[in-house]
């Protein structure tokens, strides 16, 4: 008599589960095998190989249906020869979407690399005005190479290229003016690791709105071409601020808040004064 092994066994011999095997005679699979006389399965070598053979194929990523009808197939050699082919086409092709990820990843990475190096106008900035950039800190030099390369990333209208040449231009005729905006951007910078709620925020924001009541800006400096007064002048100004910290974003809300209250003053303020003419 053929030696039999109970399931437990069979399921440790083979590497899969008792539970899986009782699955596969649910599904038909898996023919019920013999019993003993206190009624527990017996599996012969013939079912150990079909069980390698179901565990082999589930490995490949074929359903169980798929696998029942292989199985059934009086010419099942012909029928998984053809399906572990179409598979083979299947994991190629897979392969080859893969690669191409792959090779989109490394290009995406490479534009990572690329955005390290000074945009275009931070470029020129450290070309023609260098010599006085020893002045200011690490912070606020990365700060504005940040602000440059979100706006160079974009096509903006003729008049951006043109606008920046202007402004270089000036700071390079008048080396002070360009020294005197460094302390605003300092205590800017300032704020990149201060919390949004902390008190400094609004001290910052008081400060450098004084300063610029104090120290004009030159009115070259307050010339802008006639497209940023529409949406993409606003926009413009979004993603500048988008470089910024959640502090420094609150600080310039404050600044503008400051600055349209100044306005509104000084409007009402002259208005009176032409009533009393009048």
């Amino acid at each position: 008599m053929r030696e039999m092994l109970k399931i437990g066994d069979t399921a440790k011999l083979v590497g899969i589960t008792p539970k899986a095997i009782r699955h596969y005679h649910k599904l038909g699979l898996l023919a019920e095998p013999a019993r003993s006389e206190g009624g527990y399965r017996l599996y012969s070598a013939d079912d150990l190989l079909r069980l390698q053979r179901i565990r082999r194929l589930r490995a490949l990523g074929l359903s169980l249906r798929r696998i029942g009808e292989i199985l059934g197939d009086p010419d099942g050699e012909s029928s998984l020869r053809s399906v572990l082919e179409a598979l083979l086409d299947e994991v190629e092709s897979d392969i080859s979407r893969l690669e191409e990820r792959r090779e989109r990843l490394i290009g995406l990475l490479a534009l990572e690399d690329l955005e390290s190096e000074d945009p275009p106008t931070f470029a020129l900035v450290k070309e023609r005005l260098g010599e006085h950039l020893t002045r200011v800190s690490p912070q606020l030099l990365e700060q504005e190479r940040k602000v440059w390369a979100i706006l160079d990333a974009f096509e903006w209208p003729e008049g951006y290229e043109a606008g920046r040449d202007e402004m270089l231009r000036y700071f390079e005729s008048d080396p002070e003016g360009y020294l005197a905006m460094f302390p605003l951007g300092e205590r800017l910078a300032a704020l990149a690791d201060v919390p949004e709620d902390s008190p400094e925020v609004e001290r910052a924001a008081e400060e450098l709105f004084r300063h610029l009541l104090e120290n004009p800006l030159p009115e070259e400096m307050m010339q802008a071409p006639p497209w940023t007064a529409g949406p993409l002048g606003e926009m413009m100004a979004e993603l500048m601020l988008s470089s910024f910290s959640p502090a420094q974003r609150r600080a310039m809300g404050v600044f503008e808040q400051l600055a349209a209250a100044h306005e509104t003053e000084n409007r009402d303020s002259h208005a009176r004064d032409e009533s009393g003419r009048s």
